[in-house]
């Protein structure tokens, strides 16, 4: 009897064995990190519709989507504070941006904006 027992429990160990892989990769994800996006004052003009009187960047980054798309994460920093159009937009040395800039970034593939930079208090 402890015989058959013994085939039976090794039996088990080895389909469970067949059906678990032996040796595994380990998860990747790839991870891209790109900077600066500052708005300088013709960058922030070059977004301006007069007729609808709005902004809008996405031109601005069809040359990288495709890039963008190559990573599970992609990360950028902006460099420009998003204030308002009521503190007025300015470019260098106190940058204020509009905020279309942010929803340009994200349909460009942009996850994740950090603001932890030199300009973070203009």
């Amino acid at each position: 009897m402890a015989v058959h027992s013994t085939l039976k429990v090794t039996l088990l160990f080895i389909l469970v064995m067949q059906a678990v892989p032996v040796t595994t990769d380990p998860p990747q994800a790839r991870v891209m990190v790109f900077g600066d996006v500052i708005m300088h004052k013709p960058v922030t003009n070059s977004g301006y519709d007069p007729v609808l009187q709005t902004y809008q960047y996405d031109a601005i980054f069809t040359e990288v989507k495709p890039v963008f798309e190559q990573a599970d994460l992609v990360i950028g920093n902006l460099e420009t504070p998003l204030a308002g159009q009521e503190l007025g937009f300015s470019g260098y040395p106190r940058f204020n941006g509009p905020k279309e800039i942010a929803g340009s970034l994200k349909r460009a593939g942009v996850d994740v904006l950090t603001t932890a930079n030199n300009h973070a208090m203009d």
